[in-house]
């Protein structure tokens, strides 16, 4: 059971540590493109 047991522990590890990166990763994303956003929004209020 040994090999069994700590090849099902250290793969739980992995999703967890990949769906932490991926929660990290869409919200840097989000992030960016609120101030992309916000930087045209301020751009067409310059322009008008």
């Amino acid at each position: 059971c040994n090999q069994a047991c700590s090849s099902a522990s250290s793969t739980d590890i992995h999703v967890d540590d990949y769906a932490s990166a991926q929660k990290s990763i869409a919200i840097t994303a989000s992030r960016l493109t609120d101030e992309q956003m916000v930087r045209r929004i301020k751009e067409k209020n310059d322009y008008y």
